[in-house]
């Protein structure tokens, strides 16, 4: 494969799906992708659905792509994992099931984005602020955990307050603390769909925190603790997000970049289910949505 980047499409064969997978590559077909590349599909779930596989390869012969059969579990980060350890591209541009293109000469956007910045090694078509909290157990567990007396000091000089005699205000407060060191605001994080990344970076972090067995665990690799754009920041790169404009966006002027939860998300590249829910949510929705990923809301 002599192209710098490959096209990963993750094709979820589960009943309810094929919509959205006709739907990408009526995209696909409309908006040429300006850049060279290989269009590889990560075909799961198919087992039950040989109707479905059968219009998959059709499709796949229509747009000149290879299909991977995968097994299924892993989620999509899994599903992205495995097919880019079996090739020796640069960079590997992912979309989930739900993806569809919305803007001519794309995958040109991404790459030229990637050229003028090459210490920005992730680019998104959307990118949220939003924060992951952990689940009350294990709130409760940090809680009780953070507590304990000092076993290194003896029973006679460990004093104590008993848990009945402390304030609620005072439990509040710590609850709070355990709360706040999970994942603060605004925790700048690049979406799952329509991504551009580094191959070898992207199966470092798949090496090193593992793959996801539940969609929680897919969540904490988009916006978890330890997600997957902190880990390029860490390894000493940057992360973006590039509108149909082919401006590059730092990720505190994600709010104002129009690809994602605002009234106009036109310069969005790539959209999502996500993208349509908001599209086609009420006022007050709106609301919610923007205050969840920008911490106000944008919506008069």
């Amino acid at each position: 494969m002599n192209e710098p980047v490959a096209v990963i499409y993750l094709a979820y064969g589960a009943e309810g799906y094929q919509a959205y997978v006709n739907r990408f590559f009526d995209s696909y077909k409309a908006h040429a992708s300006g850049a060279p590349h290989q269009l590889i599909i990560a075909a799961t779930a198919y087992r039950d659905n040989p109707t479905g596989y059968e219009t998959l390869r059709q499709l796949a012969i229509e747009n000149d792509a290879k299909i991977i059969d995968l097994p299924d579990g892993g989620q999509e980060f899994g599903a992205f994992y495995r097919v880019a350890k079996c090739l020796t591209t640069d960079y590997i541009f992912c979309f989930v099931t739900s993806g569809r293109i919305m803007h001519p000469n794309w995958l040109a956007v991404f790459m030229s984005a990637n050229q003028s910045h090459p210490q920005c090694r992730l680019i998104g078509s959307s990118g949220s602020w939003e924060t992951s909290y952990p689940g009350l157990r294990v709130v409760l567990k940090r809680y009780f955990a953070s507590n304990k007396p000092n076993r290194s000091q003896s029973s006679e000089t460990t004093t104590r307050v008993p848990q009945h005699k402390r304030s609620i205000s005072q439990i509040i407060k710590r609850l709070f603390d355990c709360i706040s060191i999970y994942v603060q605001f605004p925790n700048y994080h690049i979406r799952t769909n329509g991504f551009l990344i580094e191959r070898q970076l992207y199966m470092q972090y798949i090496d090193r925190y593992g793959m996801p067995r539940t969609r929680k665990e897919a969540y904490d690799i988009e916006h978890g603790r330890n997600h997957l754009s902190k880990f390029v920041k860490e390894s000493g790169f940057d992360i973006g997000v590039v509108g149909a404009n082919g401006i590059l966006y730092a990720p505190h002027e994600w709010d104002k970049s129009a690809t994602f939860r605002c009234p106009d998300i036109s310069n969005a590249v790539i959209w999502d289910r996500q993208h349509d829910a908001y599209v086609e949510a009420g006022v007050s929705e709106k609301k919610r949505c923007e205050q969840r990923a920008w911490g106000y809301t944008i919506t008069q």
